[in-house]
């Protein structure tokens, strides 16, 4: 016999001559109980999970099953408690608590009874609240859309609190509503469930404005009226997110920061609890912050598409022209002589150098899957043969002590092509420029020229767009190589060197190491 018929029961009664039992616990529990006349039958009760005290009488000839039920109760992983009832007489009744050493002890049969379960209930119930936030957030953010978030945030409610009727909505301000996104099949075949609710005159909008949590029921001593932080209103409103011929007369609304609200409805009262309230809160903090992220990855999505059309334009519609004027520069430089010609040669130069960092810059993003160990050395040799280096020289910290660092080549190689350039065109003719590792982890990179003419305080200055220490220069070398490290989730630090008396000196801190590489990049 079912004793509370709706929800899966979180008190299972098993047995003969527990009528009176199964009954006090019926009126006192605000919790659906179960009542097997039969261990067989009873089996069956545990798989919904949600059971958190078996009440455990007298069967004969059923005790191959009683062991079987109460092996499986300590085998699940929520461990519900075992309370056996020896003796059911009006006096007294003696409990017997499975998850522990067992213990006989004579209590009142009304009251002690009601607690003792009551306690074991509202432990499980916890237990299970907490395993579920625990497996839910994880999956919340692994989500790769809102509407994913949306499907795991009613999911998660509906299961651990037993209420189907759950839904999430998305706040639309270009329409001044709310849109449902996500709810449960139960949801849908009780009533009709609204595809819209209004921003102004309802409790969601509410919700959402004040950014607390809304809750109503049908009379103003219901319990869920002292959540804190909550707008409790009256059941009076046309839009209590349900069909009219099937009203809710419960229910809690919970912002979901700035995507929208989920609401958790149930036309049964006295069913949604305090500790439902808080668990749904906790939940759609979760649902929040993952929304937040779904929606920070959908602008950065954004912004590198425009990079990208940036980069095309750059590439083709820049380019194009400046090559067709090169090429028409030196047929004109075999026609006649001018002093004119070599400072448009210059600045036609000076053009292409600038793009070439522009799309440098645009393109300087790092894919994870893309990150490898590399030999610092063997990537900054090869960059230092591309470079016009005219009489300096580079100088590598032994090859045993140059630690290898984990990026992507091409990203890597770009970072030393900037940085030996800047050595070479600011350093002076004839720069030594010395590479070699942190003991912290990452490598530094100097050189013996003249150094900068900026403070120890600016420093920070020749990181910025356009800044540059000669007329021709493009003010964006620096600028690329932060922005490098940046996308390697390194820091760049700008000092005087600490190998001669003058001298510029770039550390990376990259924050790990690789002592033991079987295999290094050798080819970038």
């Amino acid at each position: 016999m079912i004793v509370d018929g709706g929800r899966p029961p979180s008190v299972l009664i098993v047995g003969d001559g527990l009528e009176t039992v199964a009954t006090t616990l019926e009126s006192r529990l605000s919790t659906p109980v179960a009542h097997e006349r039969r261990f067989s039958s009873a089996l069956d009760r545990l798989e919904s999970g949600t059971v958190g005290c078996v009440v455990v009488g007298d069967v004969a000839g059923d005790e191959g099953l009683r062991r079987e039920l109460l092996e499986r109760v300590r085998a699940q992983a929520t461990r519900c408690s075992i309370v056996r009832c020896v003796d059911t007489s009006d006096t007294q009744m003696w409990l017997e608590d499975g998850s522990y050493q067992p213990a006989a002890v004579a209590v009142d049969a009304t009251e002690t009874l009601v607690d003792y379960v009551r306690e074991r209930v509202d432990r499980h119930r916890q237990m299970r609240i907490l395993r579920a936030l625990q497996s839910a957030t994880p999956r919340l953010f692994r989500a790769a859309t809102a509407d994913e978030i949306a499907e795991t945030t009613v999911e998660t409610a509906s299961t651990v609190l037993e209420q189907p009727l759950t839904a999430v909505f998305a706040a639309d301000d270009g329409t001044g509503r709310f849109d449902l996104v996500a709810t449960t099949d139960e949801r849908k075949g009780h009533g009709a469930v609204p595809e819209h609710l209004p921003f102004e005159n309802s409790m969601a909008g509410v919700a959402f404005r004040e950014g607390q949590t809304t809750v109503f029921a049908e009379t103003e001593d219901d319990p869920l009226a002292d959540v804190e932080n909550a707008s409790f209103r009256l059941i009076d409103e046309s839009d209590i997110l349900g069909d009219p011929d099937h009203p809710m007369t419960a229910g809690v609304i919970v912002p979901l920061g700035s995507y929208g609200v989920m609401s958790v409805v149930t036309p049964e009262s006295g069913t949604i609890s305090v500790d439902d309230c808080q668990f749904v809160e906790f939940l759609a903090e979760h649902a929040a912050a993952a929304f937040r992220r779904t929606e920070r990855e959908y602008d950065l999505e954004r912004a590198n598409d425009r990079l990208g059309a940036f980069a095309a334009i750059v590439s083709h519609d820049l380019r194009n022209p400046l090559t067709v004027a090169t090429g028409h520069l030196d047929l004109l430089a075999d026609d006649c002589s001018s002093d004119h010609l070599e400072p448009i040669g210059e600045s036609l130069g000076r053009m292409d150098d600038l793009i070439d960092d522009v799309l440098t810059l645009v393109r300087s993003d790092v894919n994870e899957e893309d990150l490898e160990w590399v030999s610092v050395g063997v990537v900054a040799g090869r960059a230092w043969e591309t470079v016009d280096t005219g009489q300096a020289t580079l100088e590598l910290e032994a090859a045993a002590d140059l630690k290898p660092v984990e990026a992507t080549p091409g990203a890597l190689r770009e970072l030393f092509e900037n940085v030996f350039g800047n050595a070479v065109t600011h350093g002076g003719e004839g720069v030594t420029v010395r590479l070699g590792s942190l003991p912290s982890g990452g490598f530094y990179v100097e050189d013996d020229g003249i150094g900068v003419d900026v403070g120890e305080d600016d420093l920070e200055v020749l990181f910025e767009y356009g800044h540059s220490g000669t007329q021709n220069g493009t003010g964006l070398g620096l600028s690329i190589v932060r922005r490098i490290a940046d996308a390697h989730g390194w820091t760049v630090e700008a000092g005087t060197s600490q190998h001669a008396e003058s001298g510029f000196r770039l550390e990376f801190r990259t924050g790990s190491s690789a002592d033991d590489v079987d295999e290094l990049d050798e080819s970038s």
